[in-house]
């Protein structure tokens, strides 16, 4: 089976989003911290996310550089042709391969690290033909000290791609890991 290749950057609490969804999250994060390092899980108002619900992942922190999906939205599950809630970030990638599962919780590792805020951008290629994505990771604390969630949203060309998935349900296809 062929592995995804990607390409991307990483910035860690970036100032500003030119991303209208990412830059909207990133205030929304920003006022439940308030004075704090971190906002908390309760904090949280699926309501005032609204819009963004579709594309956001929540993400458990489990320790030991463990994760689990906690919820993935229709559109991410759409995107990946897979919902992962529930499962391991590990055992979610693992299709994708070993070089795939290191990356992502790599990324997380970094989020839970720095406890700020982590853009992703570039450039992952499934099938032969290259995707941009725009990502933000957020941390959130229960205790006030460690990260114990992090929130995601992420970004494509909805249209294009969305397009190219429900082309590939139809014939049948069920994953986007090239055999």
């Amino acid at each position: 089976m062929a592995q995804p290749r990607a390409a991307f950057q990483a910035q860690s609490n970036p100032e500003t989003l030119a991303e209208p969804a990412l830059a909207f999250l990133l205030d929304y994060w920003r006022a439940k911290r308030g004075s704090r390092e971190m906002p908390a899980r309760r904090d949280i108002r699926p309501a005032e996310l609204k819009k963004y619900l579709d594309s956001i992942v929540m993400i458990d922190v489990l320790g030991g550089g463990d994760f689990r999906y906690r919820l993935v939205g229709t559109t991410i599950t759409r995107y990946f042709l897979v919902d992962p809630t529930g499962k391991r970030v590990a055992e979610a990638w693992a299709p994708a391969g070993e070089d795939a599962v290191m990356r992502v919780t790599t990324n997380l590792s970094a989020v839970v690290a720095g406890r700020v805020p982590v853009r992703l951008w570039g450039q992952i290629d499934w099938t032969g033909i290259g995707e941009d994505f725009d990502a933000l990771y957020l941390p959130f604390s229960d205790d006030g000290e460690r990260v114990t969630l992090i929130l995601n949203l992420f970004t494509f060309d909805r249209q294009r791609i969305l397009t190219e998935r429900q082309i590939a349900l139809e014939a049948g296809r069920t994953s986007l890991v090239r055999e």
